[in-house]
């Protein structure tokens, strides 16, 4: 069983459980010393999981 490559990851929301594929729609922000993070655009949560 494989997965297409092509196709985006989607993201969820530990927080308030928004779900959207992975891309512009998500904000990013960097941490000092952790480096660039993925956060909700809904609530500002950085608990952000990937689901294939």
């Amino acid at each position: 069983m494989s997965t297409s490559s092509t196709e985006p990851a989607t993201l969820v929301c530990h927080a308030c459980r928004f779900s959207a594929p992975a891309g512009d729609e998500w904000d990013t922000i960097e941490v000092t010393g952790v480096g660039t993070m993925t956060r909700c655009p809904e609530c500002g949560s950085t608990r952000v999981e990937h689901k294939r």
